[in-house]
């Protein structure tokens, strides 16, 4: 059994030096081959790769496919036994592959074997993970337990070993999970479903640097990405009881929510969700042959919806008050205008007598001396008292038009991310 071994790369120009000597010098007879798929880098990673590693097979693609676009375009050109899927920012450590490919020589029922993954430090960050419930956001577990390899609910994307049967019974990737997360979890609940064991294999030992995360230094960008992950995640494995007790634990978060990208990110991700919902489902049917009823996809439709909401009012609340260059607090005098009903009248009176035709040409000299010299005056002043009160009344209102406009902004810039 060999391997060929799968490495989506974008913009690594700095990471792939490390991960590729490492890969050469400690890979052994197991590895096959090494398959690099450029998704569209900016850098001069596909430079290095053709300069200093020429057996290296890159396949340049012209834009970015996201983790599992160019897993998928690798796999589709492998030629080993087993697909090691990899990161560019990691670096293998000794017997890694052996461990892994032993693992799944010796035990027919594993089709998916991870890796332990260890930050730069050599602690532990990584020996097999779960989805937790009701929020369905990824736990990693960091027990390493004994030296034989146990099953796992998921194995982390960083270091990802799949046989070639297992891949022809589960399929490809799910390419909607773009550009990153959750696109492991997917696969292997995906391959669980299936009747696929998953394997944690504590032999194999991979260090995670963590540095192309890095490079995505806009928060909202960061955490929408991974909001809508999650939310695709949810639509296409929950069923309608975990759906109902994920949509109550998400309002309770914003209850609570308290940074501007979060819960900007999460109007992002719910109105991208909604768009695509029947795409979402449609891929639900294909991948787990689940055909949900129409009770299922309106209770997604109407949760979403309601996250969507939630989102933007608590966006506009927690809206900085540089974007606005106005103080955030908007509750101010909310009662004010509020007058008896008498002064109401007495006023509309006073009004309609100020705002009295001005006289005709019959009328008496002493009449239009008077129009003019003291009701227009009036006139005049009110009209002053008017359009105060009014640009008051425009002061309170500001802060919150300039809260809309700024989140509104916000979600039309990062409508196509």
């Amino acid at each position: 059994m060999r391997a060929s071994v799968v490495i989506p790369v974008w913009n690594g120009v700095s990471d792939l030096p490390g991960c590729l000597d490492a890969l050469y010098a400690h890979s052994g007879d197991g590895l096959l081959e090494v398959i690099c798929v450029d998704n569209a880098s900016r850098d001069e990673s596909a430079a290095l790769i053709t300069d200093r590693y020429p057996s290296v097979r890159l396949l340049r693609q012209p834009v970015n496919l996201g983790f599992a676009g160019g897993v998928n375009v690798g796999v589709d050109a492998a030629r080993g036994d087993v697909f090691v899927l990899l990161n560019q920012d990691t670096v293998v450590n000794p017997g890694w592959l052996g461990a892994l490919i032993r693992a799944l020589e010796e035990n027919p029922e594993f089709g998916i074997a991870g890796c332990s993954i260890l930050d730069p430090d050599g602690v532990v960050q990584h020996t097999g993970a779960r989805i937790t419930h009701p929020e369905a956001y990824g736990e990693h577990l960091v027990d390493v337990g004994g030296d034989h390899p146990r099953q796992v609910e998921y194995v982390t994307g960083a270091a990802f070993a799949i046989r070639r049967g297992t891949w022809d019974i589960v399929g490809r990737f799910d390419e909607g999970y773009y550009p990153v997360y959750y696109e492991e979890s997917d696969y292997c609940y995906r391959a669980r479903h299936k009747g696929v064991e998953i394997a944690y294999v504590p032999g194999a030992r991979v260090t995670h640097t963590f540095t192309a995360g890095e490079r995505v230094s806009d928060p909202i960008t960061l955490h929408a990405n991974h909001q809508r992950s999650r939310y695709r995640f949810v639509s296409k494995h929950f069923d309608s009881r975990e759906i109902s007790e994920f949509f109550e634990a998400e309002q309770a978060a914003l209850e609570n929510e308290r940074y501007f990208a979060h819960a900007v990110a999460r109007a992002i991700a719910a109105r991208d969700t909604l768009r695509g919902l029947a795409g979402i489902l449609d891929r639900r049917r294909m991948d787990l042959g689940d055909a949900i009823t129409s009770v299922h996809r309106r209770q997604l439709q109407v949760g979403f919806t309601q996250v969507l909401r939630h989102s933007l009012s608590t966006s506009r609340k927690l809206c900085p008050s540089w974007s606005m260059g106005l103080s955030p607090s908007i509750t101010r005098r909310q009662e004010m205008g509020k007058q008896s009903r008498t002064f109401v009248r007495w006023r509309q009176s006073l009004r309609q007598r100020i705002y009295a035709p001005p006289p005709d040409r019959s009328a008496s000299f002493f009449r239009k001396l008077s129009w003019l010299l003291i009701r227009s005056p009036i006139r005049f002043l009110w009209d002053q008292v008017r359009l105060l009160r009014m640009m008051r009344r425009v002061d309170l209102i500001l802060p919150e038009i300039y809260r809309r406009l700024y989140v509104l902004e916000v979600l039309t810039d990062y409508d196509y991310h």
